[in-house]
């Protein structure tokens, strides 16, 4: 079973199971144009029971170049044969407020269904 989780209260945070509820959140995250750089990545482990860090940061620009959200993150996961099963995100969860203050405008505000 592939699941993710972020802490916090913003409509970004929560629990996602399944690939059909991972992927309508990263499609959410790719809508609000995320860049995201990674600065370090660990890998440890067999190729069937992988762990995996990475640390870095990311950002969305609004369409006229004012910063809507930067952060910093943890992502800390479990790979087997090269897929992702598990990870948790670990940021600013204050800072994630910002994405949901981003006008509904955007199209980026609200949670796909």
């Amino acid at each position: 079973m592939t699941s993710a989780s972020s802490s916090g209260d913003s409509t970004w945070s929560g629990e996602m199971r399944g690939k059909e509820a991972m992927g309508r959140w990263l499609q959410r995250l790719v809508r609000a144009g995320l860049q995201n750089f990674a600065e370090q990545v660990i890998v440890a482990g067999p190729p069937w029971n992988m762990t995996i860090a990475m640390r870095g940061w990311d950002y969305v620009k609004a369409p006229d170049g004012r910063l809507v959200y930067e952060n910093r993150y943890v992502l800390w996961g479990r790979m087997a044969w090269g897929q992702i099963k598990q990870y948790e995100a670990y940021e600013d969860t204050g800072k994630l407020k910002a994405l949901d203050d981003y006008p509904a405008s955007s199209g980026i505000a609200e949670p796909a269904a």
